[in-house]
């Protein structure tokens, strides 16, 4: 039983990773390009478009639980526990991409995406598109790396419960 819930943890915090690690991607790949080159005007419609729905609906809270239960299986960790060492580094990682998300949503995506941009000067929106992107190149490696120790203890379990089965 306790395996079985350790497995469906994991999996949690694995998937909550995913979801964070490829928006994340999506921001970098998508987002980040049309701010660094498009005009004020053209970047506050952008912004208007998403009236309705904003992205952090697709990050909040699934991202944040996927980090306390990822916590709570790090620090309930005892010697002996499968990727013990592997939750405990993910689980650092997540909480310094963490940080690092509250500072780039403080103060780079209020001001781009929460703020109304249109007269803003074209090298001062450019320039906090740069910023912006080089932080967020930088959180999607964190990201990426919890999620990769996350998927090494999952492996883990997956190949511990096949042999035990």
């Amino acid at each position: 039983m306790v395996e079985s819930r350790l497995r469906a943890l994991v999996s949690f915090a694995l998937a909550a990773h995913a979801m964070w690690f490829f928006g994340n991607l999506y921001e970098q790949l998508v987002f980040v390009p049309n701010a660094v080159q498009g005009s004020p005007p053209a970047h506050a419609a952008f912004n208007a478009f998403f009236d309705v729905t904003k992205p952090p609906a697709y990050y909040i809270p699934l991202t944040q639980l996927g980090v306390l239960v990822l916590s709570g299986l790090a620090i309930r960790a005892v010697p002996g526990t499968p990727g013990r060492v592997e939750l405990r580094r993910a689980a650092v990682l997540s909480w310094c991409a963490l940080g690092l998300t509250a500072f780039i949503v403080l103060g780079y995506n209020v001001r781009l995406w929460f703020e109304d941009v249109s007269d803003m000067a074209a090298p001062e929106l450019h320039s906090l598109a740069w910023q912006w992107g080089g932080l967020n190149a930088v959180r999607l490696g964190i990201v990426g790396l919890a999620t990769w120790f996350l998927w090494r203890v999952r492996l883990r379990l997956e190949r511990i419960h096949h042999t035990l089965v």
